[in-house]
């Protein structure tokens, strides 16, 4: 609900910060899939809006997910990319 609302803000910053809040929401229930979902939404965003910490936020959220996961290379490519 709160991405429609800041739709027609056409704010990066606000929306960057939904999507991140969101794949943080789902990360902290478990719901790692879903976290996914929404950090890959920020990083879709953040090169769309040439807003690199959306792109940063998402990658972040992406190698955590990985780390819980117990993907380890994963989480290592998403860390390279994060730290990009």
């Amino acid at each position: 609900q709160a991405k429609s609302l800041s739709d027609p803000l056409d704010d990066p910053r606000t929306t960057a910060g939904i999507y991140g809040l969101l794949a943080g929401a789902y990360q902290h229930m478990t719901l790692y899939e879903e976290s996914m979902r929404w950090a890959e939404q920020a990083i879709a965003y953040g090169e769309s809006k040439d807003y690199p910490w959306a792109v940063a936020v998402g990658y972040e959220f992406i190698g955590e997910n990985y780390e819980f996961m117990g993907k380890w290379r994963e989480a290592l490519e998403a860390a390279e990319q994060d730290y990009k």
